[in-house]
């Protein structure tokens, strides 16, 4: 039987209940390893519960629910400034129990799980850095079930028992005890879920970085750089002032989800179970019993939180696909993101990934995120919820993923994003599967490929919305909505709005905070945006009007300071709220690396289009699901290829289905997206084939070490444009006979070839790209002290472009020199012997004492090398009584193509044997990646220092470099 207390390791504490840790310390951890949850400070933090909380009784006391919450918090496990330094040559954290229902399997390389635990560090004061609560010198994390290079997982204490209906709980008892105290259940919550402050990860070697895998070559079912799983937890500070660092980042592999920072953050799962039996109480219950914002509570927040890889970048893996059932819906995991494999209801915002070389799964995989969506808890269908708050449960569809002020950047050798193999393969440089969600002020940098069985986009793979259930003017969705805006037009009224901190509509919706936004007063209706603003009229006898924005829509409404006429509004009312519950991407952006990037639909590549009958692909965005887009940039795109008439250069296929006049191809993807075709041409103008320009006039471009000539195009401006009900082939036939030209005349006119069928679009010069070379850095050898026996660490790298001319052999053949040395550690000349010794190296060859390093030592993913550690090589011999110590050399035998260099680490433990190989230009194929071998190293630096092209934003470092000019005519 499981001691549901045991199986925790940690290397300051391995089971925190409760109690507060201040500017505690824990140094030289190399190993942590335990069945349930192991953490490289904390292995288990879980909220305690020593009260008895159903009859409201503390040790004998009475309280009040307002006492209730702050007697919450006595209970909460709380770390301040406290971190834990790894030994010097790195620490690995290890949990191995897979006995998930009973929650084995967390490992952290800060808390193996955190159930409702305080980690704070102290905050930013000017340009003083506070104490972080830190990891140092990690090197591996490895579990089974999530793992994480900060936190297995962390979530609310309310979940940290199996049965979330059973009422032993802290919170379950808490709840049933206050279940009718609505006003004060979010509070209590808030008490209990994890938060975690000015934290910070770093790698004991900053080239090697560490790692996040599972245990015995099979990876955990969720993986992050930070953090496995998040549930409920509030990651940095809203109002800024802490940071949360990822360094030195090398590779995240997960099953189902693996991210950069996260593999998969999703709502508190006790806000997704309907209670059952007549003592269970849930969220659920509670919001029906009109407490509407407590379900924002249980989302996962992310602040100010970034992901830096190693120099070389890093890759994230997600290998195994399932399919989970949300009801009448079905998602499918095996995601990957650079920074998320996949979040539902959550927020991310001012968080950067930077070095990100590789992201590949078996489903939805993005540059930032894999899956971006909403939760199982926003599809309740049953009768038990079907009334919610008086509305239809099609409301709760709304409630999705916010991403807001986030950047992607990858390595000089350009991002690559792979989705392959599952049953939806969705691929996207910034999100893959983005369902009913918002993206907004972010940008990808430095993209070479999006490559996808399906469905491919430059930013996003696809996008999706649901409508709300009824529509009908005279719905209670409708009803309620205008309830809550005649209160915020009453609201706007008052003199004094600073004393408004409530608005009581009545029993049905209590709590709904007040916002204001300048002259802008709103509330979130479980994450659809409801606001009003006030213009007076001027004029006598005329009404003055309320300005309502329901999502991303707006309509003007007569009212007075008694609230809005409510003769004929629901109509107008019900129409716009269409709007509020679609994808949406405003102002970002996606930048190609120096030979520019291709996205790939539907099985295509470099010499083939594709095939699928999914097969979307867009420079922008593959599928399009209504989803709105405005005031976005697509630079350095190369080549889009999918299946026929279901690629576009800026959108695949848009699906839109609506008996709306206001909702038209033109309004959700006309808003001033731009694009830009490049050409090595002194040709300044295109037009189309009745003469007519496209686009501006070319300006020479010198953001790669080619020179082109550039031509702004705004997406479906004149005339490129299509009527409401054209599929989008129809602009591929527009630009088929388009021509360059010399003037506005047509004088000295050439075909431009943007698009060279229906299913392959040229922006670029269409130059062939390959998967990222795997790494050439070796894992370091372990530090030793030998005593009586030395370690020899043999490291093989292979310097040759990942093989690029199959010469690479199988096998080398090493052998071992051993030397004396005299006092000063230099070797004796003459002392020099070819150690054969059989009982070290059982494979070694007698008469030349060769032995062989293999292909089958490649211990890592994602790596160019090879390592073999021989153990038990003597230390020392006496000669005439005394004591002399020996030094150990390699050699190699020549390997054909290839030069041989090799060097020793300052102990002299470890051989670094490097083979190099410098392929020649191909001769036919295009130029390959073999552009930058003809530009030469120096051109290459220079590209990457000065070329790279990111978006300056106000949160991060000043950027003077290269950036197109936008909005020309």
């Amino acid at each position: 039987m499981l001691i549901s207390e045991g199986g925790c390791a940690g290397g300051y504490v391995g089971l925190m209940m409760t109690g507060v840790i201040t500017n505690g310390q824990s140094y030289d951890m190399k190993l942590i390893r335990a069945m349930r949850s192991a953490g490289g400070y904390a292995g288990r933090m879980q909220t305690g519960a020593a009260a008895e909380f159903g009859s409201a009784n503390i040790l004998g006391l009475e309280l009040s629910v307002g006492q209730l919450v702050s007697a919450v918090k006595v209970f909460v496990p709380t770390i301040k400034s406290g971190s834990v330094h790894g030994y010097q040559s790195g620490m690995t954290v290890s949990c191995f129990g897979r006995d998930y229902i009973h929650k084995c399997g967390y490992a952290g390389g800060y808390a193996g799980s955190a159930y409702g635990a305080q980690i704070w560090g102290e905050e930013n004061k000017g340009n003083t850095l506070g104490t972080g609560c830190n990891v140092y010198n990690l090197r591996f994390v490895r579990g089974t079930n999530a793992a994480g290079g900060y936190v297995g997982a962390a979530t609310a204490a309310s979940v940290a028992d199996v049965n979330t209906n059973a009422s032993n709980g802290l919170l379950q008892s808490v709840l049933n005890f206050i279940v009718n105290s609505r006003r004060d259940i979010a509070s209590l919550i808030q008490a209990t879920i994890t938060t975690i402050r000015q934290a910070e990860i770093n790698p004991d070697n900053t080239d090697f970085g560490f790692i996040v895998e599972g245990q015995d070559g099979i990876p955990p079912q969720f993986a992050g750089g930070f953090a496995g799983t998040l549930e409920a937890a509030v990651i940095g500070n809203r109002k800024g002032g802490t940071h949360v660092t990822v360094n030195g980042l090398r590779r995240v592999s997960g099953k189902y989800y693996a991210g950069g920072f996260v593999g998969l953050a999703d709502v508190g799962s006790v806000a997704s179970v309907s209670g059952t039996g007549e003592n269970s109480t849930t969220i659920l219950g509670l919001i029906n019993a009109g407490n509407v914002d407590v379900l924002d509570v249980f989302r996962t927040y992310i602040y100010d939180a970034d992901v830096n890889g190693t120099a070389d970048g890093f890759s994230v893996h997600a290998t195994r696909a399932d399919s989970e059932g949300l009801l009448s819906e079905v998602r499918y995991t095996g995601c990957a993101g650079g920074y998320a494999g996949g979040m539902m209801n959550g927020t991310i915002k001012r968080s950067d990934v930077t070095n990100l070389n590789t992201v590949t799964g078996l489903n939805y995989c993005g540059g930032f995120i894999g899956h971006a969506g909403k939760n199982g808890a926003v599809d309740v269908d049953d009768a038990a919820v079907s009334s919610l708050l008086g509305l239809t449960a099609g409301v709760l569809d709304i409630f999705g993923t916010v991403i807001d002020d986030c950047d992607v950047s990858g390595t000089s050798q350009g991002i690559v994003i792979t989705s392959s193999g599952g049953d939806e393969p969705i691929a996207g440089g910034f999100a893959g599967f983005a369902d009913v969600s918002q993206m907004k002020n972010s940008n990808v940098t430095d993209l070479k490929r999006v490559v996808s069985d399906e469905i491919a986009g430059g930013f996003v793979g696809k996008t999706d919305m649901h409508y709300l259930i009824e529509l009908e003017a005279s719905s209670p969705l409708v009803q309620m909505v205008l309830k809550i805006v005649n209160a915020l037009v009453k609201a706007l009224y008052i003199t004094n709005l600073e004393a408004v901190n409530l608005i009581d509509l009545d029993s049905t919706l209590i709590g709904l905070k007040l916002l204001s936004d300048g002259d802008l007063l709103y509330v979130n209706l479980l994450g659809l945006k409801i606001g009003v603003s006030l213009v007076k009229s001027t004029e006598p006898g005329v009404s003055d009007t309320a300005l309502v924005t329901i999502g991303d829509s707006s309509v003007a409404l007569p009212c007075t300071k008694d609230g809005i006429d409510m003769t004929n509004q629901n109509a107008e009312v019900a129409v716009n709220l269409i709007k509020g519950n679609r994808t949406k991407a405003e102002n970002c952006s996606v930048h190609g690396c120096a030979s520019g990037y291709d996205v790939y639909g539907g099985g295509a590549d470099n010499y083939r289009d594709g095939s699928s009958p999914n097969g979307y692909a867009g420079g922008f965005v593959g599928y399009n699901n209504e989803g709105k887009f405005s005031g976005n940039v697509m630079e350095y795109c190369d080549v889009v290829s999918g299946s026929p008439q279901k690629t576009g250069v800026f959108s695949g296929t848009t699906s839109l289905l609506s008996v709306y006049s206001f909702n038209n191809i033109r309004s959700i993807e006309g808003d001033n997206n731009k694009y830009y075709v490049y050409r090595k041409t002194d040709l300044d103008y295109v037009l189309d084939s009745n003469g007519v320009q496209i686009g501006s006039q070319g300006v020479q471009d010198t953001g790669t070490p080619v020179t082109y000539n550039r031509f702004e195009v705004t997406y479906l401006a004149s005339p490129l444009t299509v009527s409401d009900n054209d599929p989008y082939y129809k602009i591929f036939e527009k630009w088929k006979d388009a021509k360059l030209a010399s003037d506005t005349n047509g004088s000295d006119p050439a075909d431009i070839e943007v698009y060279k069928s229906s299913s392959r679009a040229v922006l670029m010069l269409d130059i062939p790209t390959k998967p990222n070379a795997l790494s050439n850095i070796p894992e370091p050898a372990e530090s030793q002290d030998p005593c009586d026996l030395i370690h020899l660490t043999i490291q093989k790298v292979w310097d040759d472009l990942d093989d690029l001319d199959g010469i690479r052999p199988g096998y080398i053949e090493v052998r071992i020199h051993q030397c004396q040395t005299d006092q000063n550690g230099d070797i004796i000349q003459g002392t020099d012997v070819i150690y054969k010794d059989s009982s070290v190296i059982p494979d070694v060859d007698a008469s030349g004492g060769w032995f062989r390093l293999t292909k089958e030592d490649h211990a890592l993913e994602d790596s160019a090398t090879w390592t073999r550690v021989i153990e038990g090589l003597p230390v020392s011999t006496t000669v005439n009584e005394n004591t002399v110590y020996y030094a150990y050399t390699v050699e190699e035998k020549t390997v054909a193509g290839y030069t041989t260099v090799i060097t020793y680490n300052d102990d002299g433990f470890t051989a670094k044997i490097v083979n190099r190989h410098r392929p020649m230009m191909p001769v036919t194929g295009g130029f390959g990646d073999m552009i930058f071998i003809l530009v030469g190293a120096g051109m290459i630096i220079v590209s990457v220092i000065i070329f790279r092209r990111r978006k300056p934003s106000e949160k991060k470092r000043t950027d003077d470099r290269f950036r197109p000019p936008r909005g020309l005519a």
